[in-house]
């Protein structure tokens, strides 16, 4: 009977050391096309996607997303501004090429414009 309880308890820890050391699934990369800034109205590139090319400052309030960024893919090839003023001027946030920011922190929810 002991031999029994020990062998089970055993298995137990086996079964919590493997639980414990299997590595969480790593979350999938966003999707955002070369040429393009992504920007996403959820945190973590979750709900609604908006794709922009932008040349100088992009007010998006004209295109529907104002103040609604939580999650931004810089794919856009140059380094981007996201400001919350529409004219890109107030408190800004910098947003590097090739950089993907699954939540913008203190600027969630306040971009207008996007600036280069």
């Amino acid at each position: 009977m002991r031999r029994r309880i020990g062998a089970m308890l055993a298995a137990a820890g086996l079964a919590a050391v493997a639980a414990i050391a299997v590595p969480a699934p790593a979350q999938a990369a966003p999707s955002c096309k070369a040429g393009y800034i992504c920007l996403w109205d959820e945190q973590n590139y979750q709900g609604e996607m908006k794709e922009l090319q932008v040349l100088n400052c992009l007010m998006l309030v004209l295109d529907g997303f104002n103040n609604r960024t939580e999650s931004v893919v810089n794919n856009l090839g140059k380094h981007v501004l996201l400001a919350d003023e529409w004219l890109c001027t107030g408190d800004a946030f910098l947003v590097l090429n090739g950089q993907a920011l699954p939540s913008l922190g203190f600027m969630n929810n306040r971009v207008s414009g996007v600036g280069m």
